[in-house]
This record gives structure tokens, sequence and C-alpha cells, in this order.
């Protein structure tokens, strides 16, 4: 018996000592037909390396078409670009160019709507300067007419007081002084603080002496006095402004054709009502007094203009009374 792990035993030998034929030539069959299937995996992997090159070469092929489409797209991408630049560059240098143009219409017109208000701030102001040269005549014509009536009246009124003329020239140069120091459209408004305190110094002055002199003449120099002094707004004289402009008040009550002195009660009264203990009492008063400056067909239309302005600006220190 043979031992464990060796093959099978070799067959016995037949008569005549010779291999089995039969077997031999199956064997031989097996190997060639081992041999032709080796063959034909041989020609079938051949083949198989052949279309595995055909693929490789198609995809080499494809690759290298791709990487000449990307290297084309980006040519035309920059181009594109390059054209785009190129037409938004002359976009905005267009706008500019637009805007520019605009810029430089819309200075021009302004620096022409400019001129234009210069000349008409220049042609207003030589208006003004020419009216106020021919107020200025108009004053010193009247003055020197009162100074010819007061020589006239004091050569034909023998023993008449030297104080009267001089109170009536001072109340005259009072009065030019005012009209001047006063803004000619506005009577609430001065422009020239130091011809007003002239004035107030001439109208006080000319005030003492007429009074002193018992003239008639004193009302006229009162009245110039207080409405200079509330035109400057002075508070230390308030109490004997508004005992002033009851007097003047009172003249015209009795009579006397002088309703100007109501304007300057009126202005007087809005001007120092608030430093009294019943200011409330003092507007109502001046209201009174101008409804009939602005209503009453006496008042000529100096007064009547000036009562206008005082209308609002009455309104204004209730207001202010109230505390609004």
């Amino acid at each position: 018996m043979g031992s464990h792990g060796q093959g099978p035993e070799p067959p016995p030998p037949t008569p005549n000592g010779m291999a089995n034929a039969p077997d031999d030539a199956g064997l031989r069959e097996e190997v060639d037909a081992l041999r032709e299937q080796l063959e034909d995996f041989e020609k079938t992997l051949e083949e198989h390396h052949r279309e595995d090159g055909l693929w490789i070469d198609r995809l080499q092929g494809l690759l290298a078409a791709i990487s000449l489409g990307l290297v084309l797209f980006s040519l035309v991408l920059a181009l594109a670009a390059v054209v785009g630049w190129s037409r938004m560059e002359q976009f905005v240098r267009e706008k500019v160019d637009r805007d520019t143009h605009e810029q430089r219409k819309t200075i021009h017109g302004l620096s022409q709507d400019l001129g234009r208000e210069v000349r008409d701030a220049h042609n207003a102001a030589t208006e003004a300067g020419d009216q106020l040269r021919g107020e200025v005549r108009s004053l010193m014509a009247n003055l020197e007419e009162e100074k010819v009536a007061i020589l006239d009246e004091a050569k034909a009124i023998s023993g008449q007081a030297s104080e009267e003329l001089q109170g009536r020239l001072r109340g005259s140069t009072a009065l030019v002084l005012g009209r001047l120091a006063r803004d000619p459209d506005n009577y609430l408004k001065f422009i020239r603080k130091d011809l007003l305190d002239r004035a107030i110094d001439a109208a006080e002055a000319s005030y003492q002496q007429l009074k002193a002199a018992n003239s008639k003449h004193q009302w006229n120099a009162m009245n110039n006095l207080v409405f200079y002094r509330a035109l400057r707004g002075d508070e230390f004289s308030w109490q004997q402004s508004i005992e002033f402009a009851e007097q003047l008040r009172a003249r015209v009550e009795e009579g006397m054709d002088k309703l100007h002195f109501l304007s300057t009660y009126v202005r007087v009264l809005g001007e120092f009502a608030a430093k009294t203990e019943h200011p409330a009492d003092y507007l109502r008063k001046a209201e009174e007094t101008l409804e009939f400056l602005l209503t009453d067909e006496r008042v000529n239309e100096r007064v009547r203009k000036e009562s206008r302005q005082y209308t609002a600006w009455l309104e204004k220190k209730k207001r202010s009374l109230r505390g609004e």
C-alpha cells in the first residue's frame, strides 16, 4: 500500500510491456484542443487589445478637441471682453461729456440769473438812493420854509420869546433827523441809530423849550419825542412816554385836528404795554384806536398806511402776552 500524500499508483503493465495506445491518443486530442483554445484566447486578447487601443486613441483625440475648443472659447471671451470694455469706455466717455455739457449749461444759466439779480439789485439801490435824496431835498426845503416862516413870524410878532423860536427850529431839526433814521417803508424799524439818537435829543430839547414858552407847537414836539422813543424802544422812559401819549389822545378828543397823534398813541402803547401792570388793557385801547384810524374817512393815506402796519404787530404783541 502506498503512503498518504502520494499520487495514484501507475496502471499495471499490459501484456508485451507496451502502454495503452487508446489512452495516449485521447491525451493528444485533449492537448490539441487545449492548444486551440489557447490560440483562440490569444486571438481574442489581441482583438481586445486592439479595440482598447482604438478607444484610447479616440479618447485622446476627444480630449485634444476639447482642449482646442476651450482655447478657442477663451480667445472668444477675451475678444468679447476687449470689445465690451471698448464700448463701455466709449459709453462712459459720452456720458461724462453729456453731463459736463449739462453742468456747463446750468452754470451758465445760473451766472446769467445772478447777473440779472445783481443788476436788479443795483437798479433798486439806485432808485432807493434817488428816492432818499429826493426826500432829503424835500425835507430840507420844508426846513428852509419853516425857518423862513419862523423868522417872518418873529418879525411880525414883537416881543415873542426867542425860546419858542429856538424850540421850533430844534423841532424841525428833530423831524428831519427822524425821517432819515427811520425805514421809509416801515414805521416799526430804524436804519440809522446814530441819527435816531440825535433826533430824540433834538425833539426833547424842542419840547422843553416850547413847553416853557407855552407854545401850541409843544404838542408836535411831544408827538415826535414819544414816537422816536418807541421806535428806539427806550425802556427807561416808558412811563413818561405812555403819559405823553395819553395827553396827545386827549388833545385830539378835545378837537385838535391832529389825527396822526393817534397813530403815535397806538405805537407807544403797543411798544410799552408789557411794562405796565395791566398790559391787556393798554393793548385793547391801542386796538380800538387803530380800528378808528383804519375806518374813519378823515384819516389821510400816510396815517392809514402807518396804521395798517400796526395791525399784525399788535396781534403779535397779544399772542406774546398770552404766552403763545
